[in-house]
């Protein structure tokens, strides 16, 4: 079997805005978890610490790693050109769209197993698509005590909680947004996220004091998944990071895009599990909103929410790639492939004489099932279990 190493792991991006170095650092602390050790594998039930770098930076690193964790389409073309490692996207958020082809990929990670009827419709094999969740920070949880929570955070008592990111309302006028959001006659609080968006800040504080909304606002920061856990509800992109940030807090989501189709299997998957509703446009924001956080409607999405368990557990994130980086290695070493650099002759050896070789037919196989079948019923075991989470 060769000398056992640590799993060497690559996580790559040509990106470099926070939300993907988030995923990195979420994806680099899963992948050095230790799962259940395996005497019989590849390689160690440990991995050395992942790296994330700048493109130009990581060739070395991919040229000696056994997994290269792609978060876009670039970082997966450069594993392709400069190594020889098992190539895994991953699509951490509610997004089938990747923008370049994804059967280059050796594994597909996914968020939410709507997101694999989107890649089978695009020619990706469902078999090497795996649903791992959303690698999101451990604040992206429902809090014990949601009470207790928005009383430390000074929301009144009896206000429904909306969670709006401006992201979301890129194209929208704010004031549009907030005039609609006056009208609802449900005791509200919105916290608007403004992430990195100083000019969305200037303008909220002009207008929500004329307006008359009752409403906060937070930025990027290590603060923000305790903000998204005091939503009752979040207006949401399907297929941007808040959508799996309000999911994953317990909140059912007011889809802004849901009826441009922008995704169409998850935004319906969602809608049809009352995890999500529609915004039909911001001129009927008020009457969406209100028809959402009604007490009956708000009880039976959150519970959709929480129902769809869309935060990653990072030894599920682990396994995927452990299993198929042996898989991988089995396929090659019965095919007869070299792993790593195979010496074939090295100056001074002694030649070897074909005649008196004796047969270099392989010994016969072992009764029962072979390693390659071994892994790849756990990989499909797996998978089961996690399409029935």
């Amino acid at each position: 079997m060769g000398r056992k190493h640590p799993l060497r792991v690559v996580v790559l991006s040509s990106r470099d805005e926070p939300e993907y170095r988030e995923v990195a650092g979420i994806v680099g602390e899963a992948l050095a978890e230790p799962p259940l050790r395996d005497p019989d594998a590849a390689v160690e039930d440990r991995t050395s610490r992942p790296s994330f770098e700048p493109m130009e930076a990581a060739d070395a690193l991919v040229e000696e790693a056994d997994a290269v964790v792609a978060l876009d389409a670039e970082a997966l073309d450069r594993a392709r050109e400069h190594g020889n490692a098992l190539c895994v996207a991953m699509l951490p958020w509610l997004d089938g769209v990747w923008g370049g082809d994804l059967r280059d990929a050796d594994l597909v990670l996914v968020a939410h197993r709507a997101v694999v009827d989107d890649l089978e419709a695009r020619g990706v094999a469902p078999e090497r698509v795996v649903v791992v969740g959303a690698p999101l920070p451990p604040a992206y949880a429902p809090p014990t005590d949601r009470a207790l929570a928005r009383g430390r955070a000074g929301i009144p008592e009896g206000h429904a909680v909306l969670v709006a990111p401006t992201d979301a309302l890129e194209s929208e006028d704010l004031g549009k947004v907030l005039t609609q959001l006056s009208l609802v006659r449900t005791p509200l609080m919105v916290l608007f996220d403004v992430g990195d968006d100083a000019l969305a800040s200037d303008t909220l504080r002009k207008l929500a004091p004329a307006c008359g909304v009752p409403s906060r606002m937070f930025g990027a920061g290590p603060q923000r998944g305790e903000y998204f856990a005091l939503a009752d509800a979040v207006i949401a992109r399907v297929r941007a990071p808040e959508a799996v940030r309000g999911l994953a807090v317990g909140a059912p989501l007011l889809l802004i895009d849901a009826a441009r189709r922008t995704g169409p299997s998850v935004a319906r998957a969602l809608m049809d599990a009352g995890a999500a509703s529609a915004i039909e446009s911001i001129a009927t924001l008020a009457v969406d909103v209100e028809r959402a956080i009604t007490p009956d409607r708000l009880a039976a999405g959150q519970a959709a929410a929480v129902a769809a368990s869309i935060r990653a557990q990072p030894s599920v994130i682990f396994e995927a790639i452990r299993l198929a980086v042996m898989a991988r290695t089995r396929r090659r070493r019965r095919r007869g492939l070299p792993l790593g650099l195979e010496s074939l002759y090295e100056p001074g050896e002694e030649r070897l004489d074909l005649s008196q070789s004796g047969s270099t037919r392989p010994p016969p196989k072992t009764p029962g099932e072979t390693d390659e079948e071994r892994v790849e019923r756990e990989l499909a075991a797996l998978k089961s279990r996690l399409g029935k989470a």
